[in-house]
């Protein structure tokens, strides 16, 4: 079964320089500058792609009701 992932055209965006930097075309440090993120930050993200796939970019608390909202 399909699973839908609705994304952000900013999450479309890091998708587009995470698989770049995973297929070896673009460096930790570009990808960092890019997305004005941390080197570090990107080498979490890169293993949350590999891991979860582009489902790893999405919040996890996506679509899911907050706790404490109003009724």
């Amino acid at each position: 079964m399909m699973e839908l992932l609705t994304m952000s055209m900013k999450d479309l965006d890091r998708l587009k320089v995470i698989q770049t930097v995973l297929a070896g075309k673009l460096s930790w440090h570009e990808a960092a500058e890019h997305l004005t993120l941390s080197e570090r930050q990107i080498g979490n993200v890169v293993a949350r792609v590999r891991r979860d796939g582009p489902r790893g970019l999405v919040h996890r608390l996506r679509g899911r009701k907050m706790r404490k909202s109003y009724r």
